[in-house]
């Protein structure tokens, strides 16, 4: 019974804050937000196996790199594994970091483009061209 335990300190979100985008938690709002394409991805190393491995409806993790020395508001997408796959465009990114460096848990959902009859998709879809749907869980 005298034995120490450690406890995390914190609140919930804060506990599972890194990888919480992850999880089905019922009764959390998920919030539509905007619809981006990432940025940058052609200087993304092994991009293209990177693509092939991609699948509809992943969820994307948001980071900001408050660091960056192209961008202060700068922030980078990973996919589920954690690999880099680029940024939110510049022009597109200042609400987003904002809500990032507030605490607000935003992460991104892969969106493949509707295919038509002869099998091609209907909008531009390629590594160089990846559309993300963007949410806030509340």
């Amino acid at each position: 019974m005298n034995e120490l335990v450690k406890r995390e300190t914190g609140t919930v979100s804060d506990i599972f804050r890194k990888d919480s985008f992850l999880l089905d938690i019922p009764q959390i709002k998920e919030i539509f937000l905007m619809q981006i394409h990432i940025a940058g991805s052609r200087y993304i190393r092994n991009i293209e196996e990177i693509f092939k491995e991609l699948y509809d409806g992943e969820k994307l993790r948001l980071i900001r790199e408050p660091d960056n020395p192209h961008d202060e508001l700068a922030v980078r997408i990973e996919d589920s594994k954690g690999r880099k796959l680029g940024y939110i465009y510049r022009h597109e990114n200042e609400a987003i970091a904002n809500l990032l460096d507030a605490g607000k848990n935003i992460y991104g959902i892969l969106k493949f483009p509707e295919i038509g009859e002869d099998g091609e998709y209907l909008s531009r879809f390629n590594e160089n061209c990846i559309p993300v749907d963007l949410y806030m869980r509340d």
